[in-house]
């Protein structure tokens, strides 16, 4: 398994020496996994930092280098790379992609990214995300409205 916490800095973890924050979870995942002490990205830029890791290759190679980039689909992922015994799945934001479909070589697939409903291309009407949808089965209620749409905020997404 290999998990990519967005945006949270290594001093937020008490693997790293951090003991005001608490984050028992993490902290217990921490301690019975692997924790890297020295690590780099290739890139700052999201996608392409993404990207890198899916693919083992550098940005420019991969081919995404500014967010909003698509990896393209004949640019292997990891999941494709991987022998047919392994489960891929893949949960969270995607960012190189389609958000809601599984793609890559990932076979299950939980989408979470927004909270907003995208246009699906095969019904033409919009589509939600997994996490959106149970959030709903869970008594939720979407609190805003754009353009027409009833969307979850980012403080109902927390």
């Amino acid at each position: 398994m290999f998990i990519l916490s967005d945006q949270q800095r290594y001093d937020t973890l008490a693997c790293y020496g951090n003991n005001w924050i608490n984050t028992p979870n993490l902290n217990a995942l921490a301690s019975r996994s692997f924790v890297f002490r020295n690590t780099y990205v290739s890139q700052a830029v999201c996608t392409a930092s993404r990207g890198s890791i899916m693919t083992g290759l550098y940005p420019h190679t991969a081919g995404p280098v500014l967010n909003g980039m698509q990896l393209p689909p004949e640019v292997p992922c990891i999941a494709e790379m991987v022998s047919a015994d392994y489960l891929c799945g893949y949960q969270g934001r995607w960012h190189l992609g389609k958000p809601l479909a599984p793609q890559h070589g990932f076979t299950r697939w939980l989408s979470t990214e927004g909270g907003r409903p995208t246009q699906g291309a095969a019904t033409g009407g919009p589509q939600i995300n997994d996490y959106a949808h149970h959030l709903i089965n869970h008594g939720f209620r979407p609190d805003i409205t754009t353009r027409g749409l009833t969307l979850f905020s980012p403080v109902k997404r927390s």
